[in-house]
């Protein structure tokens, strides 16, 4: 069966500390459609590995980025720079999956389902509950450890010169050494100043 794809979108949302891009789009199949979303991550891992020199590229780009976290908004933002055709391996990640007409089945059947006003105040009441369990101003990880990290860096720059004249594998042992525990202080502060945010709240 033919399917048709509209209304391809991008969207950030912050999932327990992380930005994470998620692709939406619409599949159409005769008078049936269904929307589908696709995680960055998903999309890397299965660029990677149907086309790999695409997928060692969006790699390459990660690591020049530096920093910590999955950086996924800046990775899309330098793919876009470069009119890098994100749809069409999106609808490949999908069709690859082989499940696009049964899920536009099960899409239009659940919409077509009628509800009771009770059915109705059960699924509301879960959607709220579920909603109270997602932080409101939630920390960035990536953001604050690599902002950690510069802190760090600046007080050892600006109190001893001699890093500055450093030999290349000193500089690259100083980047080991913070890379092993910046993480672990970063997370225990966001830990910290999440708990206190709870018992305010």
């Amino acid at each position: 069966m033919k399917t048709t794809y509209t209304n391809f979108s991008i969207r950030i949302e912050n999932f327990f500390g992380d930005d994470l891009v998620i692709f939406d789009i619409i599949a159409h199949q005769e008078d049936n459609w269904g929307d589908f979303s696709v995680f960055f991550h998903e999309l890397d891992s299965f660029i990677l590995k149907h086309y790999p020199e695409e997928g060692k590229y969006i790699q390459q780009i990660r690591k020049s980025i530096g920093g910590y976290g999955p950086k996924e908004e800046e990775i899309l933002n330098v793919l876009k720079e470069e009119n890098f055709d994100l749809e069409k391996y999106v609808i490949a990640f999908i069709e690859n999956k082989g499940f696009i007409t049964e899920e536009i089945k099960r899409q239009n059947k659940v919409a077509n389902l009628e509800q009771s006003d009770k059915e109705k105040k059960e699924f509301e009441d879960f959607i709220a509950k579920l909603d109270a369990l997602i932080p409101k101003n939630p920390i960035n990880n990536g953001k604050f450890l690599d902002a950690l990290e510069q802190v760090i860096l600046k007080h050892l720059i600006d109190n001893y010169p001699e890093l500055t004249n450093a030999e290349p594998e000193d500089i690259e042992n100083l980047h080991q050494i913070l890379s092993k525990y910046i993480p672990k202080l970063g997370y225990d502060l966001i830990d910290h100043i999440e708990d206190i945010r709870d018992r305010e709240s």
